[in-house]
Formats: C-alpha cells, sequence, structure tokens
C-alpha cells in the first residue's frame, strides 16, 4: 500500500500523515482488506518518512519495487518474503473458502528429486485433475523433508477422490522420472496422495483460515532452505480484491481503533457493536466484519 499514494497535495485527505513534524515520526494508519465477504481491518503505527518516500516515488512515475531493497540484509528480505507470502496465501485460501488440505508425498526412490522436476509434475497433476474434474482449484505450497525429498501441501475445496487424485500423481511422477506407468504398486510407487480432514467446526471460512495458516507453514520451511524460488502456487483466476489504507488521527491504538469503528458506521451511540478485536500489542488491533455490516471503503 505504500506505493499506492497518487499524488501529495494537501487536501487529499486521508491519503497522507495529518502531522508533518519530525518528532511526530509515526502515525496511525488502517488498511482494509476485502476478501470472501468480510472486511479484515488492521491498525498499526507507520514510519511516516518511508510512506512519504513511497509516496513520492509514485507521484513522480517511479515503478513499484518488486526486488528487495539492496540496502537490507538476506536474513530481513526472508522474513518479509514470509510475511507477503503467508498473507497472500491466507486470502487465496480465503477466497476459495478451502475445506481439505491434500498432502503429495514422493518416495525416496534413490536421490531426491529436483525442485524444477517437483514443479514439473504438479504441472501434469494439474493438467489430468482439471481434465477430470473442471471445478478443481487449489493453493499449494512444498515442503523438503530431512531426506531432502518433497511434499506438496494442497488446499481444496469440495469432495476429491482420493483413490483417482493418487493415480494422476503417481502417473505425474513416473512421466517426470521416466519410469514405467505401471510402477504404482508397493514398493514400486513413486508417491501417494493423502487427504487430512481438519476437525475443525464452524463456518467454511474459519476451516479456511486454519488450513492457510497450516500450509503458510510449510512456505516458511521452504524459505528457510531457498530463498529466490517459487513460494506456493496457485489455480489461475482467484482474485483478490486489493486493500484500501488511510492515515488516522488518532494518537494512540485504542483512539485509532474507535475512530476507524466510528468511520466504518460500527460505532452506536457510545458502544461498538459486538466484534471481537485482537489487540496484539501496544501499538496495533486487527478485526474482521461481514461486508454487509460496515459502510464500503473509502468510507
Amino acid at each position: 500500500m505504500d506505493n499506492e499514494f497518487p499524488g501529495l497535495l494537501p487536501d487529499e485527505t486521508g491519503l497522507f500523515p495529518y502531522r508533518h513534524t519530525e518528532d511526530d515520526r509515526f502515525q496511525y494508519r488502517v488498511k482494509i482488506q476485502p476478501v470472501a465477504g468480510q472486511l479484515e481491518v488492521s491498525i498499526r503505527p507507520v514510519d511516516t518518512r518511508l510512506a512519504a518516500m513511497a509516496a513520492r516515488r509514485a507521484w513522480e512515475g517511479y515503478p513499484v519495487r518488486t526486488s528487495p531493497s539492496a540496502n537490507t540484509d538476506r536474513e530481513d528480505n526472508i522474513r518479509k518474503a514470509k510475511l507477503r507470502a503467508k498473507s497472500k496465501v491466507k486470502l487465496l485460501a480465503m477466497e476459495l473458502g478451502v475445506d481439505r488440505m491434500l498432502t503429495f508425498t514422493i518416495r525416496h526412490t534413490g536421490k531426491p528429486m529436483e525442485y524444477d522436476q517437483v514443479l514439473k509434475a504438479w504441472d501434469y497433476l494439474r493438467r489430468m485433475a482439471v481434465r477430470y474434474d473442471k471445478t478443481f482449484r487449489y493453493v499449494a505450497a512444498p515442503e523438503v523433508q530431512k531426506n531432502g525429498q518433497f511434499h506438496i501441501h494442497a488446499g481444496v475445496h469440495g469432495f476429491i477422490n482420493v483413490k483417482v487424485m493418487t493415480r494422476m500423481w503417481q502417473t505425474a511422477l513416473n512421466l517426470v522420472l521416466g519410469r514405467p506407468q505401471s510402477m504404482v504398486h508397493g514398493e514400486d510407487s513413486p508417491g501417494t496422495c493423502n487427504i487430512q480432514h481438519r476437525p475443525i467446526m464452524g463456518p467454511v471460512l474459519r476451516k479456511a483460515k486454519r488450513i492457510a495458516g497450516y500450509i503458510a507453514k510449510y512456505i516458511g520451511k521452504s524459505l528457510d532452505a531457498e530463498f529466490n524460488r517459487k513460494k506456493y502456487f496457485h489455480t489461475d483466476g482467484i482474485k483478490i480484491t486489493p486493500a484500501r489504507a488511510k492515515w488516522l488521527e488518532a494518537q494512540t491504538r485504542d483512539k485509532a481503533i474507535v475512530e476507524v469503528l466510528k468511520m466504518m458506521g460500527l460505532w452506536v451511540g457510545e458502544r461498538f457493536l459486538e466484534i471481537d478485536i485482537w489487540k496484539r500489542d501496544a501499538c496495533s488491533a486487527w478485526f474482521s466484519v461481514e461486508t454487509e455490516w460496515a459502510y464500503p471503503p473509502p468510507f
């Protein structure tokens, strides 16, 4: 969001910090992300100098930076990449409404498969799965095992025939490894597919968040192993509505929460509606509401 300021004119209320002083470097900002019929709201203080530099670059027509900054170290870049990837996977899983997770395993047949081979096998599987079921959609991430071999964890929505999926995965692996397609039984099997029914009660959206958390855990492991490779993959066409951000006048976390609730039409009289607000620390807060409960962004 730091790169989405269209200009720096003072009359652009809410798009730029209200207080321009060296002593007031951090100011509160709200970020609102529409996803799967909900508004996910995060409130936190932001370094106005960094935001100002990003706004200035956007205003002057410089392209959005897509690669890591040269002024940061590798560990910091990996940390930020993890956060971005986990956030994106969560949104994709929620939008897709995933309600179960598949694990595609690979047997340790000789030396471990190269990552490019794993991706090629997954592409074969994806093509076969779509031909078999036009509604097949997924959000997936690889995991490196202790023996160096890969697993792929995929969140999916709806009924999955595990036997059919296992046979397609074995076919894909044999194609990549150059093995006969008859080698699919017992110790000759190149891999299998397991389904994990998570005991998660409640709405589909809650299940999607939980499963996204499991997949995000594997993203963190794969990033530790290698930074620049593909961290996750998903069905094309899952659209995520861009988030909107706005600067706040409040100077404390609690006042910022009240300001946002009033701005969204969630404050009635002297109290707000029944909303669970997660106060992560002394500075930031997060909550989500149904889209129809609040005024639509940018309010």
